[in-house]
């Protein structure tokens, strides 16, 4: 912002005006001749009269006009939003420099964004407090405590140019951030703590639960083997059982079956132990005495159903020995039982 002219009623000036060239104006005369006051009157124009400071040394005493006036000015200037006339005056005697109005110059047109309270700080971009301990140096009174807005722009010639952060309102934030943090049960550190448990237990449920699903599969596939083991066996019955039904129906002189083992076993641990001819009695008396046992008692007593439906003799063979068969019919010996009725 360039200042052009102030005209003021101010003090001891009365309707005076000081015209300012475009560059450094310096003013020098000797003392009480109005130079606080040029400089007092320039901060009122800009950002207002304090009209609640109630101290014996307050501006709306210290400058009321001399000539007993009411207090009033103009500002003229070139600013960020064109050339503007800032007008204050006096409406009441309670409220010196209250009347406050902003037009474009030599126009009636109100400037927008200009305000009484907000005027100095729409223009220079710092507020009062700034503005004060920097660029308006009184004679007595500066003020040197601290202010946050200051602070920010200070930071902004030193660090980055950043003019949104003050030590003073980040001390603030921390501090409360810190008691929110550990504040008792409602802090931010307490509920996470909380959070953190529910998550550590909603996780032990899940690895409780991934185990049983992984004692489930296998479960599941142990079953699944010993269904097809099963539906394997039946289907071996299911075959023997046809090809006994046939045999009966036919009356065949022969029925032979094929098996695992090499006939029956009185014990089922040794191979040696094999039977190579018994009669259907001879079963009935090893099947009571529980010498033959296990998957090899429903064979046997297909057998026994056989010979009584008529068939004339019945084998059980070893399936594993190569021409089985082919042997069997040569009269060869082979691992085997043949029972007769």
């Amino acid at each position: 912002m360039k200042i052009k002219r102030l005209t003021a009623t101010f003090g001891r000036l009365e309707n005076e005006t000081l015209r300012l060239e475009p560059g450094l104006n310096i003013i020098e005369a000797p003392n009480e001749r109005g130079k606080s006051t040029w400089t007092a009157f320039l901060r009122v124009m800009l950002y207002g009269l304090n009209t609640r400071d109630r101290s014996a040394n307050a501006d709306k005493r210290r400058y009321l006009p001399w000539s007993g006036s009411a207090m009033q000015g103009v500002l003229e200037a070139d600013t960020c939003l064109g050339d503007v006339t800032i007008t204050r005056s006096t409406a009441r005697a309670n409220a010196p420099m209250g009347a406050f109005s902003a037009v474009h110059t030599g126009t009636s047109e109100p400037v927008a964004g200009l305000t009484a309270a907000g005027c100095g700080e729409a223009l220079l971009g710092v507020p009062m407090e700034v503005y004060e301990r920097s660029a308006y140096i009184r004679q007595s009174g500066l003020a040197v405590d601290q202010n946050a807005a200051l602070e920010r722009r200070i930071a902004a010639l030193i660090t980055t140019g950043e003019e949104d952060t003050s030590y003073t309102d980040a001390a603030d934030r921390l501090r409360l951030q810190l008691t929110r943090r550990r504040y008792n049960k409602t802090g931010l550190l307490p509920q996470a703590e909380r959070e953190l448990e529910e998550l550590e237990r909603t996780a032990a449920e899940g690895r409780t639960l991934e185990e049983s699903c992984r004692r489930w599969e296998a479960e599941l596939e142990a079953a699944q083997a010993q269904n097809a083991a099963l539906t394997a066996d039946l289907r071996r019955h299911d075959q023997a059982d046809a090809a006994q039904a046939i045999a009966e129906a036919l009356h065949a002189h022969r029925l032979v079956f094929l098996t695992d083992v090499g006939g029956i076993l009185i014990d089922s641990h040794n191979t040696k132990t094999a039977v190579a001819h018994m009669d259907a009695q001879r079963a009935r008396e090893l099947m009571d005495a529980g010498l033959i046992a296990g998957g090899m008692v429903p064979k046997v007593q297909g057998c026994l159903h056989a010979l009584e439906a008529g068939v004339g003799e019945v084998s059980i063979l070893d399936g594993h020995c190569e021409h089985v068969l082919l042997l069997d019919v040569l009269h060869q010996r082979v691992s085997g039982t043949i029972l007769t009725p």
